[in-house]
C-alpha cells in the first residue's frame, strides 16, 4: 500500500509539472511522464521497504507403508447401524 501511494503521489507531482507542455505532444506528456514515474517509483518504493528473507525449509515427509487387510476399506461402515 505504501509503494501505491508514494508512487500515485510522485505520478501527481509529475503530471503536475508537466501540465502546461505547449509543444506538439503537450496533450500527451503529463500522462506520458506520470505513468512512466509511477511505473518506476513504485517498485523501489516497494523493494526498499520490504522485509526481505530465506522462505524456511519445507519438511520431507517419509512415505507410509500400506498393509494389505489391516485397513477399513471402502465398504466398511464404521457404525452400529447393521
Amino acid at each position: 500500500m505504501t509503494a501505491t501511494v508514494a508512487g500515485l503521489v510522485v505520478a501527481g507531482l509529475a503530471w503536475w509539472v508537466t501540465r502546461g507542455s505547449t509543444n506538439v505532444l503537450g496533450f500527451a506528456l503529463p500522462v506520458l511522464l506520470s505513468f512512466l514515474a509511477f511505473g518506476i517509483v513504485s517498485p523501489l518504493v516497494l523493494i526498499l521497504i520490504a522485509a526481505l528473507r530465506t522462505a524456511p525449509a519445507v519438511p520431507a515427509y517419509e512415505p507410509v507403508a500400506v498393509h494389505d487387510g489391516h485397513g477399513q476399506s471402502v465398504h466398511d461402515h464404521a457404525g452400529g447401524h447393521h
